[in-house]
Order: structure tokens, then sequence, then C-alpha cells
């Protein structure tokens, strides 16, 4: 019985992350699109902390005069991409990249400006 258990558990885990990043749960959105992008991200009204709240640590940033003036991030380095294929590698499934379809190869890049703490501008970039 406990057997039975533990491995329904195990196998469960893995099917519900790839649910979320899948967008049927929460946080599974691609917030690389047009759409997103455009909701999300104001200039003028965005704020520091809810670009990070949105899109996490930055890949890379720039710091001005009076703070942050350039943030990017890729949808490669997603953190909840990296979370599930750190799981997944531990029950042996294998790399997360393959089952959601998110590669290294994406070529994807979104630049965020900032003047003031808040979003001045923003691009995204197809390599």
């Amino acid at each position: 019985m406990t057997r039975r258990m533990l491995a329904t558990l195990l196998l469960s885990i893995p099917l519900a992350a790839c649910q979320t990043l899948q967008g049927g749960g929460t946080g599974g959105e691609d917030k690389f699109t047009a759409a997103y992008m455009q909701t999300h991200l104001k200039p003028g009204v965005t704020t520091v902390e809810q670009v990070r709240q949105l899109y996490g640590k930055p890949d890379t940033t720039q710091e001005g005069p009076r703070g942050p003036s350039m943030w990017t991030y890729s949808p490669s380095n997603n953190a909840t991409s990296d979370l599930l294929s750190s799981a997944m590698g531990a029950f042996g499934l294998g790399a997360a990249s393959s089952i959601t379809g998110a590669t290294q190869e994406d070529g994807r890049r979104l630049y965020i400006h900032f003047e003031n703490h808040k979003v001045s501008d923003y691009s995204l970039s197809h390599n």
C-alpha cells in the first residue's frame, strides 16, 4: 500500500509541474508575448520591484547613477523552468526542456529599460 502511494506521488509531481508550465496553472503564461508585455510593462507606471515579481531575477543588469538602467531576460533562463528541470532530473525523468519545449536556443531576449525606478521602455529581440 505504501509503495503504491509513493509511486503515485512521484509520478504526479512532474505531471503537475508540466501542467503549470503549459498554462494549466498559475505562472504558466508566456511572459514573452506582445500581449503579456503590453498588459504588464507600462512605461512610467511599472516599477523595478513589479518587474522582478513578474520575471524574477534578471539575466543581466546595468546600473545607472540613479538605480537600474536596463535588465535583460530570456525564456530559457526562467526560474520555473530551472526548478522543474532540477526536480525532474532528481526523479530520473530527464530535462524539463525536452518536455516543455523550452530550449537554450529559444533566441528571444527581453530588454527592459528603467528611469527613476520605473519602466521607460522595453523591447523583445529574436535571434
